[in-house]
């Protein structure tokens, strides 16, 4: 029901760290995700993927989005 994504090549600059990140995607892309620090595994983001494809598809487009944004440059 979950993936744990690796992220930490992208920690450490615009985001502190796997919480700051988690955040970021919430507040700026609305996709809800749990900071892997919580389960021991810092600089990983878990997501759920308990849901219809189509929520799925729609998440995976607003990260692509979001990291299109912010890595720009």
């Amino acid at each position: 029901f979950y993936v744990l994504a690796d992220f930490s090549a992208h920690l450490g600059g615009r985001w502190k760290d796997d919480t700051a990140l988690a955040l970021a995607f919430l507040e700026e892309a609305e996709v809800a995700a749990v900071p892997g620090a919580a389960f021991g595994a810092p600089g990983h983001v878990r997501f759920s993927y308990a849901t219809p494809v189509a929520n799925i598809e729609e998440g995976a487009r607003r990260l692509q989005r979001f990291f299109a944004e912010k890595l720009r440059g």
